[in-house]
């Protein structure tokens, strides 16, 4: 139909700019595909709901970037590796601009991070990118099941609030929450695990006080910088 895209079962690679820039659909089915292209669906300026099925093993850079519209993601991708490794995968600038989003893997609005991991050794996977939510300003909520936080992941998120660090994460990597400048209060669970925080991770928020877990082994330059409420 006019207002959505459905992939005939065969499809099983969209390469590179495949759907660029449409003004429709509202609805996108992916089928069977198993391999996504950089910003293949970039600019979907109407899109509102996707669901990335089982099937989907790569997903390039930008891929569902700039999707204005778009609210709710389901993720269901599939990274496997030789180490049967198995988990959804984020690449680098994922989502980055979708500025109405509050919606991914969850029931509610919130942001539900679960078990990824990002390496950049041949002998790791990578399924944790840089920038995945950047600039998604309707985001206010966040849960991690996860144990690494990754760089810029959510610069400029300008809507959220408040930030619990949960007892799983161990790494906040750099500039993560940079310039999220309505975030006020950011609060380490108890027993908390978090050895790094690397370089820019809360730059420019509005914090006013920063209770840091003894767990901390390493915090990189400028962690807190520009955060002028700071006492």
């Amino acid at each position: 139909t006019a207002n959505k895209i459905l992939l005939p079962t065969n499809i099983i690679s969209v390469g590179d700019y495949a759907f660029y820039n449409l003004v429709v659909p509202t609805m996108l089915e992916l089928q069977q595909v198993q391999s996504i292209g950089a910003s293949a669906f970039e600019h979907l300026n109407s899109l509102q709901t996707l669901i990335i099925p089982s099937s989907v093993q790569s997903i390039g850079r930008r891929t569902f970037a700039y999707n204005i519209s778009l609210t709710k993601v389901t993720n269901n991708s599939n990274y496997n590796s030789e180490k049967q490794v198995s988990e959804p995968i984020l690449s680098d600038y994922m989502f980055t601009n979708c500025s109405s989003l509050v919606s991914y893997n969850s029931e509610g609005n919130e942001i539900y991070i679960n078990e990824y991991h990002y390496q950049v050794d041949s002998e790791n996977v990578k399924t944790l990118g840089r920038n995945v939510f950047a600039h998604c300003t309707s985001l206010d909520s966040i849960s991690f099941n996860n144990k690494y936080v990754g760089p810029y992941m959510f610069l400029y998120c300008t809507n959220l609030k408040q930030l619990t660090i949960s007892t799983t994460v161990e790494t906040i990597d750099e500039g993560a929450f940079k310039k999220c400048s309505s975030l006020e209060t950011i609060t380490f669970a108890p027993n908390s695990t978090v050895k790094n925080i690397e370089a820019l991770a809360f730059q420019e928020t509005i914090i006013k006080e920063l209770t840091l877990p003894e767990s901390i082994d390493y915090l990189g330059e400028g962690v807190v910088k520009g955060c002028q409420y700071l006492e």
